[in-house]
């Protein structure tokens, strides 16, 4: 398994980047999970919030709209992100 550190604007953690090649690719073993519909809606909602957040996640905390967080900064994409915050 590769692991990689990942320095996010507000976080620092470990992300594994070998995450999508470890989805097994056994037909027999989706085939039962997809003929369960219960088990078929668990299996898929756990491999994709797990791939989802293995990725940094957005809003970026700092944008060009203002020198300050602020929740139209985060919610409007109309203005581009900002890696640093002021100097």
């Amino acid at each position: 398994m590769i692991i990689d550190r990942v320095v996010n604007d507000t976080t620092s953690r470990v992300v594994s980047t070998a995450t999508a090649g470890q989805i097994p690719d056994f037909p027999f073993l989706w085939n039962i999970v997809n003929s369960n519909d219960f088990l078929s809606k668990r299996v898929n909602s756990f491999a994709i919030n797990t791939l989802i957040n293995s990725a940094p996640h957005r809003p970026y905390p700092f944008s060009l709209r203002s020198d300050y967080t602020t929740w139209p900064s985060l919610t409007d994409r109309t203005f581009t992100c900002r890696h640093l915050g002021p100097a």
